[in-house]
């Protein structure tokens, strides 16, 4: 890999900041993983999709961050380009309908939301991820997600092409879209809400963050939820049921609050976070059937 051509170039190009060797444990919600080969923060989408043309023709693997959540990467680090879409944070509103970009908070954008009168993403109170990786998984929670508002994405392909998706060219399902199934990149969104008041949402939001507060050890360093919900079922239940709550391996644990959150203790490592969790899977197989399939993407395991 010719890294520091590839820095020389997104600097003499002003493409964004760029940074070798940059600790992942600085931008994951575990506070875990090794360091990202190079990473680099577009300021805007033109700068991504020529960075990631750049990627293809040099054959660098390139990988997507937003804001680090159900992310675990390897102690070892990723030998990739790391592209941080925190630059890319812009908000435009117009109307009922807003642009986003991939950068920004989900969390700040139901906000504003809430404080314009509109309804629609009162679900996303507290959900501590960025819109292009909500929008790429359709995060949801409290009977709410994101296809029920996306309205038209901008994405890049592997090859830096830009592609305008409509809401039902991207075929949503539960934690899935065409956009992950093809490996795409969320550049921008746009996600269209209703009127409602004021009032009624903001106090709806405020009951979805204190009962996150109560149901989630969110005073400890987590990944968000780990594994996604059998039909019809909590994963959080079958591992309970299973009595591994607390169960540990080095500081990686069980949360003794949801048993669906695996908790850095404080000096968890992301071997012990990942043999934790298919230890998990393996219990809940035998015990139930129950095939546990993960929501956290791994970054640097060659077995993931």
């Amino acid at each position: 890999m010719h890294w520091k051509d590839l820095i020389d170039w997104i600097e003499k190009e002003q493409l964004g900041t760029v940074k070798a060797n940059e600790p992942m444990a600085d931008y994951t919600s575990w506070r875990i993983g090794g360091p990202a080969k190079v990473m680099v923060w577009p300021k805007d989408t033109e700068a991504c999709s020529r960075i990631l043309h750049y990627c293809m023709e040099a054959e660098i693997p390139a990988a997507i961050l937003g804001c680090g959540t159900n992310l675990l990467v390897a102690d070892t680090g990723i030998d990739a380009l790391v592209i941080n879409t925190r630059e890319m944070n812009w908000i435009r509103w117009r109307g009922s309908e807003v642009r986003a970009g991939a950068g920004v908070s989900l969390a700040v954008l139901a906000g504003q939301a809430a404080r314009k009168g509109l309804q629609g993403l009162a679900f996303a109170a507290g959900i501590p991820g960025s819109v292009g990786g909500a929008v790429l998984m359709n995060a949801g929670a409290y009977n709410g997600m994101m296809s029920d508002v996306v309205s038209k994405v901008t994405v890049l392909d592997g090859d830096g092409r830009r592609r305008e998706l409509d809401r039902v060219d991207i075929h949503y399902g539960y934690r899935v879209s065409d956009i992950k199934r093809y490996g795409w990149f969320v550049a921008e969104a746009v996600l269209s809400l209703q009127p409602g008041e004021r009032e009624a949402i903001e106090k709806e939001m405020n009951e979805y963050l204190k009962s996150r507060k109560e149901k989630q050890p969110l005073e400890l360093p987590n990944g968000g939820s780990v594994f996604k919900n059998p039909t019809g079922q909590g994963a959080g239940r079958f591992i309970d049921r299973a009595g591994l709550k607390g169960l540990r391996i080095g500081d990686a644990q069980v949360s003794l609050k949801h048993a669906n959150f695996i908790v850095n203790l404080g000096h968890a490592t992301a071997m012990d976070t990942y043999r934790l969790i298919r230890t998990v899977q393996k219990r809940i197989l035998k015990e139930f059937g129950v095939d546990l399939e993960p929501e956290v993407v791994f970054w640097g395991f060659e077995a993931s």
